[in-house]
């Protein structure tokens, strides 16, 4: 695991708290990090290192259900939008997507995040029956949807479900859940599709 795969700016989890990389120094190998009580420290120890490498893939790698109003799918279904940052914060680049189609109650597909940014499309600022301007915003690239369970209410083995089900299938305050890969075998018919960074 080199130096090079770190970015400024990447954040990562740990049981300790969130993890922000501030500075790089290629030169010595090591990452400055900031922590989430605002202190800063160089790190080059190699098993922290590879710690936060896997913390990283782990989140580039996560999958989640997030559950979208029917009318922002006919507005853009390639482009996901939250007016709740925390949210959009849980989604990372490279993090696979299963769209739930909040109305119609189906899954529409399995994506991939390709970006992230402010009001990607403006357009989702007057989206009928949505109450405030879905700011937040990831930029989708459809990998299958080629569904074999496209209702998932039914089916309890899903790992989200019961947190899912509780928050009004994704109509209550939280729209986007934890998913696992066991998850994709349910939805699609061919899961090998959705590639994952080893």
């Amino acid at each position: 695991m080199g130096i090079n795969f770190f970015e400024i700016g990447k954040k990562y989890r740990s049981r300790l708290g969130l993890y922000v990389i501030t500075a790089i120094d290629k030169k010595h190998n090591k990452i400055k990090i900031r922590t989430s009580n605002g202190e800063e420290k160089w790190e080059n120890d190699p098993k922290f290192l590879e710690k936060v490498h896997q913390e990283i893939q782990d989140e580039e790698n996560a999958i989640r259900l997030v559950c979208h109003h029917k009318n922002c799918w006919d507005r853009d279904q390639r482009v996901i939008g939250f007016h709740k940052k925390q949210q959009w914060d849980i989604l990372k680049i490279n993090s696979k997507v299963i769209y739930f189609k909040i109305s119609e109650n189906r899954i529409k597909g399995v994506f991939k995040i390709i970006g992230k940014g402010i009001n990607l499309n403006p357009n989702f600022s007057d989206i009928p029956g949505i109450s405030k301007p879905l700011t937040y915003q990831c930029s989708l690239e459809l990998i299958s949807d080629d569904i074999i369970c496209d209702d998932p209410m039914n089916e309890e083995t899903f790992s989200f479900y019961n947190k899912w089900a509780n928050e009004r299938w994704g109509g209550g305050q939280t729209q986007v859940f934890k998913a696992e890969r066991k998850d994709l075998e349910l939805i699609l018919r061919d899961p090998s599709v959705v590639k994952f960074e080893d």
